[in-house]
């Protein structure tokens, strides 16, 4: 697994070597974001700035509008429940499809839960012995990761239902998103 850190973000990156030539295939990736007070934070200054925009433009493909609504919603849960001093979020965790079933996004879960524990472990009790809330994770689950983000300890907020007729797809069919917490 190789890790690259970023003040308050982190990545995971599961690999499969082929012993044949040795290459190595990206068979899935987790992105993780820190509240801006952890260890993994090594420039204060650098967490304070905004964030760069992006390094390549939006996919023409890509339904703008739509993306562009589902970052709204989820923006405006997250305000409701993450507190940004404290918790976690799982931005984002991928398998490439040949390998989803074989635990590689479970093994990414479970070593970012570890992170967020052994982060969590110096901040059960504050300054002067007073007890602080300890930190939690937040995601969004899709309907095909909600049973394995249940099975490691994740419940239920908010669901998004978005329907994908209002952007141009089909008529009635609707995407649901899952907002959970541990």
């Amino acid at each position: 697994m190789l890790v690259v850190d970023k003040p308050n973000h982190n990545t995971a990156i599961a690999n499969e070597t082929e012993t044949e030539n040795e290459n190595e295939t990206i068979i899935a990736y987790a992105r993780w974001q820190y509240p801006p007070t952890t260890n993994n934070s090594q420039d204060p200054q650098a967490a304070a700035q905004p964030p760069p925009p992006p390094c390549v433009p939006f996919p023409t493909l890509a339904n703008e509008p739509l993306v562009e609504h589902y970052v709204t919603q989820t923006d405006v849960i997250r305000r409701g429940y993450v507190n940004e001093e404290r918790d976690f979020v799982l931005q984002m965790l991928a398998t490439r499809p040949e390998f989803q079933g074989r635990g590689a996004a479970g093994m990414l879960v479970r070593w970012g839960v570890g992170v967020v524990e052994e982060e969590a472990g110096g901040r059960g009790v504050g300054d002067g012995g007073v007890e602080r809330e300890r930190p939690r994770i937040f995601l969004e689950a899709t309907p095909e990761a909600y049973p394995m983000y249940l099975k490691l300890g994740w419940r239920a907020l908010e669901k998004i239902e978005i329907d994908l007729g209002d952007f141009g797809g089909g008529s009635g069919v609707v995407h649901t998103t899952t907002c959970m917490v541990r």
